[in-house]
């Protein structure tokens, strides 16, 4: 890999940002005039990409079951093996949480619009 030609290299957290769609302006401006950091951002979502996959053969649920527990919607049988799952899966209850943050974030637009 060569080195960063816009001192200073974008750091893994700005990258990841990048993926997660919330990179700044600078950000992007950055990748936009340095190869190094692009080739080390296509490294990081090429190990995203196998982390999720290796996260889906894990037997972890899917992300549309997860949502569908926690609003109550499956059937007995399959929310209790969900909620065992979830106790001890530390990436699951991390997806749970974003959802909680995502679904109150939604809630306060929705009360402000009704406003």
């Amino acid at each position: 890999m060569s080195a960063c030609n816009r001192p200073p290299e974008l750091a893994d957290a700005q990258l990841l940002a990048v993926l997660d769609g919330d990179a700044s302006a600078e950000t992007r401006a950055h990748l936009a005039d340095c190869g190094a950091c692009r080739e080390r951002l296509t490294v990081l979502a090429s190990q995203e990409r196998e982390l999720m996959a290796a996260l889906r053969d894990s037997g972890c649920p899917t992300p549309e079951t997860l949502v569908d527990w926690s609003d109550a919607r499956l059937a007995p049988a399959e929310a209790e093996a969900v909620a065992a799952h979830v106790d001890g899966c530390i990436v699951c209850r991390a997806e749970l949480d974003d959802l909680a943050a995502f679904q109150a974030e939604a809630l306060e637009i929705q009360r402000r619009m009704d406003r």
